[in-house]
């Protein structure tokens, strides 16, 4: 038997972006602005018809960055337990840094931008922080293999 940390098992990384997933979605509808003041007919349109899709799209960015910089970890054969949690901590700390520059650093003056930051930062700063936090849970966590 070989003890393991949990965060080195192979489904893990698809197993926390579903988790990711699911929070920032459950997040967005309590965000969600059906009623966006937007002057412009097609960006209010768009807005309604393909905001809720976005999660589908962070999560597929979520899962690109992590197996991205496993191939580079991969290729550099950097197979340490701190390279593999700073993989986890670098995919979801993007995501907490997009959603804090949003809220605090963007500039809210086109009405299409202002609906855009109210909507996506404070769910996307939320559910990083839950995985940031899930990930030290995990790196914690010590299994018992068979081999």
């Amino acid at each position: 038997m070989k003890n393991k940390r949990l965060i080195e098992l192979k489904k893990i990384p698809l197993i926390m972006s579903i988790i990711f997933w699911i929070i920032f979605y459950i997040l967005l509808l309590k965000y969600y602005n059906k009623e966006a003041n937007i002057s412009n007919f097609n960006y209010k349109e768009f807005y309604l018809k393909y905001s809720l899709y976005s999660p589908i799209v962070f999560w597929i960015l979520s899962l690109i960055f992590f197996y991205l910089l496993s191939f580079i970890k991969f290729i550099l054969r950097l197979n340490y337990l701190w390279v593999t949690i700073l993989i986890y901590i670098l995919t979801y700390s993007f995501f907490l840094w997009l959603g804090v520059d949003l809220i605090y650093f963007e500039s809210r003056i086109a009405e299409f931008a202002n609906v855009i930051i109210e909507t996506f930062s404070l769910p996307l700063i939320i559910s990083s922080s839950i995985m940031l936090l899930i990930i030290i849970l995990l790196s914690l966590k010590k299994i018992k293999l068979k081999q």
